[in-house]
Parts: C-alpha cells; structure tokens; sequence
C-alpha cells in the first residue's frame, strides 16, 4: 500500500491482480490526513474493496453451494431490477421464494451433489401442499437452468426427472380456497375481538387494495370520491416502494359502504394518536405512529379464519373477497379487474368464474321446486 497527498487530503492505493485477465489492477480511498489510525483504516478498506473486486470477476467453482448460487442469482435479479426489467415488488417477492428454497434444502447442500431423488424427498418432507410444491420446484428448475447457462454447475439433467407432484384438490375447490363468501366474511368479522383488525379487514374487502398498499397509504392519499393508489409496502424490504406494475397505479372509488369504514378508521386512529401521544400522516399507523407490522395481522388473521371458517387464510383473501362480493351483486368482470389495478390475472377471473357459476348452480337449483303447470 502507498498514498499520495494532493489537495490537503491524502490517498491511499493498493494492487491486485485481476483473476480472469491476471493484469494488475489498483484500488483507492482517501482521508483527511496521514496518521496511523487513518492508514490502518485505509488499509481495512482497500482490502475489502479488493474482495468485492475479486467476487465480481472470479469464475464461480462448480462445486458451490446452493446459498451461492442463490446470491449469485439474486445478484442477476437485482441487475434486472437496475435496468428496469423488473419492478421492485416483483424482486422483493423473487429473494423471499428462493430462501425459503434455500431453507427448504439447506444453504450449505453442493449443487453438484443435487438428485432428482434429494429434492423430490426433501420437498414432501416440508409438509406443504402438492400445489406449493410445484410453485417451488418451477422456481428451483429455472434457477438451476440459469446456473448451468453461466457456467456454475456442470450437469442439471436430472432436473428433467423432476415431475410435478399430483394434486389432489381440484382447481375448483383451490379456488374457493382463496376468498370468502359474504356469508363466511360476515362470521369472521364477527368473530374478531379487535376493533382495529376488523375495520383493517373490511376496508381490505370494500376496496380491494394489497395488503401492501392499504399500509402504504397516507391519509391524504384518500378524498371524498376516491383512494389514490401510488405506491405499496414493501414486506420483505420494509419500507414504501413503486406499485407492483404499472396498472397498479390508479384511482379506486369509495362506494357509500367504504366511506363509513373510512370514517370509523379515522375516528379510531384520531382517538390511538390522542391515547398514545404521536402524530402520524399515515392513514392506518401502528401504534407507534409507523408502518403497520404485518406479521402482527397476518397471524391473527389467519387464526380467526381457521377458527371460525375451518380454513387458514392470509389477508390476500380479502382481495379475492371483493371480486366474490363484487360479482354476486353483478358488477363486471372488467369493472373488477379496473378497480384492483390489473386486467389479465388467472385468479381474478377465476374467482369470478367460480362465484358466477355456483349463482347458477343456486339458480337452478329454486327452478326445480317451480310447478308452473300443474
């Protein structure tokens, strides 16, 4: 290491050599003065540069473990976020699949010692449905085939041994595991002993919105005609980022139901702020004056479900909700998807589908009691 002064201040260099060319390369900082304590951090920097120099440009061994291909597939991923090819929310949610894969299989397992057999009885040992084990192993197989395009894995071809696994409940019944029927909705409701979840739960249902857009919001986002939707709530980032696509952005109208829960929300957060000495611009804020923790939601969201409804459901159900409650008071398939910012999502037309169908089932079913002739 050596430094020069220039400019009353002085800057420190170190050489390395470059792996993949083997020419030398030289790394710098600078400090206020020459004294040892500033060389000394001089030195803890231009070290721990040179190991960032030296990860970016060195092969990756073919004998890495899952947790490295994971870093460097993120790392690809976030390059593809740089450049605008994915959105934030979209990256967010990719990083928290593959660590959950990562748990899954265990960070430290070599890829090279991967099998069809491994997986296969690594993913039925999780305990999770048929149909989340297929959504994982999708993501395994597409993150193993980037591996094997960049040179860090040698052989993938087991992977075309890796069948999905048969599921035993039909699209159908998985459908109407995504949403309650007003019916269900209205047990639940009654069910929750926490005045501040259960108008959490109905706004969710009156308008629509992500989880991670109802916490984003600011109390200004609302007037008297709509909610503005310009942004969401990053769960596995933790702060306020872009909406989830573009569509996403919009103006969502307050029927005359959601404008009492509005109100009801507001009294009740003026009265937190008022009992716990905070101010916040936040429309429904911890009681902190903060984000909204959704874990805290989450849990006892799912609890009252299973309890009351016999199924566990996360608040994204409420979302499907609407669409069910929407479409049995007859609104259109294109109003619905306009009101929840998308006009091509599977689930929301089948969600709609399926609610559409069982009126006809019901309608059908009061035509067989009809005698008109006798």
């Amino acid at each position: 290491m050596w430094c020069e002064e220039r400019g009353g201040k002085v800057r420190y260099y170190e050489r390395y050599a470059d792996p993949l060319t083997g020419k030398a390369c030289k790394v710098s900082c600078s400090m206020p003065k020459a004294t040892r304590q500033n060389e000394k951090k001089a030195a803890e920097i231009l070290q721990a540069k040179i190991r960032e120099k030296m990860c970016e440009n060195a092969p990756e061994s073919v004998d890495i473990t899952l947790h490295e291909i994971i870093e460097a597939y993120q790392r690809y991923k976030y390059q593809m976020f740089v450049m605008g090819a994915m959105k934030e929310a979209t990256y967010d949610k990719v990083t928290y699949m593959y660590r959950h894969i990562e748990t899954v299989l265990g960070g430290d397992t070599k890829v090279s010692k991967l099998n069809a057999r491994f997986i296969t009885s690594v993913l039925l040992g999780s305990g999770e449905d048929a149909h989340r084990l297929n959504e994982r192993l999708t993501r395994l197989k597409a993150m193993l085939r980037w591996a094997y395009s960049q040179d860090l894995v040698k052989d993938i071809s087991y992977i075309e041994k890796l069948k999905p696994f048969p599921e035993t409940v039909s699209a159908r019944e998985r459908i109407s595991e995504k949403y309650m029927e007003g019916s269900e909705l209205a047990a639940v409701l009654d069910a929750m002993k926490e005045d501040r979840w259960k108008l959490l739960t109905r706004f969710l249902c009156l308008s629509g919105l992500r989880i991670g857009e109802a916490i984003a919001l600011n109390d200004s986002d609302i007037d008297g005609e709509y909610i503005h939707i310009t942004k969401t709530y990053s769960l596995p980032l933790r702060k306020v980022t872009t909406p989830k696509t573009n569509d996403s952005n919009r103006d969502v109208f307050i029927q005359p139901e959601l404008a009492d829960c509005i109100r009801e929300i507001r009294r009740q957060m003026k009265k937190q702020m008022l009992n716990l000495g905070y101010r916040s611009e936040i429309f429904f804020p911890d009681y902190d004056g903060g984000y909204l923790h959704y874990d805290t939601f989450r849990i006892y969201f799912e609890r009252v479900t299973t309890r009351t409804i016999g199924r566990k459901l996360s608040p994204h159900a409420c979302r499907h909700t609407m669409v069910s409650l929407f479409a049995e008071s007859g609104v259109s398939l294109d109003a619905i998807s306009r009101r929840l910012g998308h006009y091509d999502s599977a689930i929301t037309k089948d969600v709609y589908f399926h609610v559409t169908a069982k009126m006809v089932d019901r309608d059908n079913e009061e035509f067989k009691a009809v005698r008109i002739l006798g």
